[in-house]
């Protein structure tokens, strides 16, 4: 369906409020996009949701990186405060650089091979973040962790090459709508993620617990979580 198709709006009398800018404050509401009878029509409808789907369980995984190394490092490898924060440090120059090449291989991609580019480079980060799961779960020495952590930062590309392709996937005024629709997927991970991963960290540090001789038990399941992404992007 094209824009013009969204209906007309109907005449109010002056002074009334304009409800559809009101509606707009309700972030659920992009959620619409991913209906097969929605704005975007049924086709980029069903590739939204595979995008959503990447990102999501791709970043409610790497809110076991992000949100519970730290505290992992102190409290499995007795770290001080200061040495854990280094992991973050790793993790911000690696993105850092990752993006800076991003940017480069960009402007070398032509703009009818941008969508095969945009998948590679998915792909690229969606591995990587396995990977750095996969060596943070199996942090039997603490350089492990710094190893994992610089690994899995790449991932980062995979959420700015999915966002990009998702953007042309609709006419250009909706593209903000799809920014968001993006957005607040993201965010559902922000307030699912760390809590679950707390919990689960607690547990399997726990002297009585059945994850006790696995402490990297989080990190493991954040790698089932980047499989299940990879599910989608297939």
């Amino acid at each position: 369906a094209s824009p013009s198709s969204w209906g007309s709006a109907s005449p109010v009398s002056p002074g009334a409020p304009n409800i559809s800018r009101y509606a707009t404050l309700n972030p659920f509401r992009y959620f619409r996009l991913l209906s097969l009878r929605g704005p975007a029509g049924p086709i980029v409808a069903a590739l939204l949701r595979r995008i959503c789907g990447v990102l999501f369980f791709l970043y409610f995984a790497k809110w076991s990186m992000i949100g519970m190394v730290m505290l992992y490092a102190q409290l499995h490898f007795g770290w001080s405060p200061e040495k854990a924060g280094i992991l973050i440090t790793v993790w911000g120059i690696v993105q850092f650089a990752s993006m800076h090449f991003l940017a480069l291989s960009d402007k070398r991609c032509g703009a009818t091979a941008r969508a095969g580019c945009e998948r590679v480079v998915s792909w690229i980060g969606l591995i990587t973040g396995f990977v750095g799961m996969l060596l943070m779960a199996g942090s039997f020495y603490d350089w492990f962790l710094v190893l994992g952590m610089g690994v899995g930062a790449v991932s980062m590309v995979t959420y700015t090459a999915l966002t990009s392709y998702a953007g042309r996937l609709v006419d250009p005024s909706m593209s903000g709508e799809v920014q968001g629709l993006v957005g607040t997927v993201l965010d559902c991970t922000e307030v699912l993620g760390p809590p679950f991963f707390g919990a689960f960290m607690r547990w399997s540090l726990s002297p009585g617990s059945v994850l006790h001789g696995l402490p990297g038990a989080p990190f493991l399941f954040g790698s089932f979580a980047v499989l299940v992404a990879m599910i989608f992007m297939v």
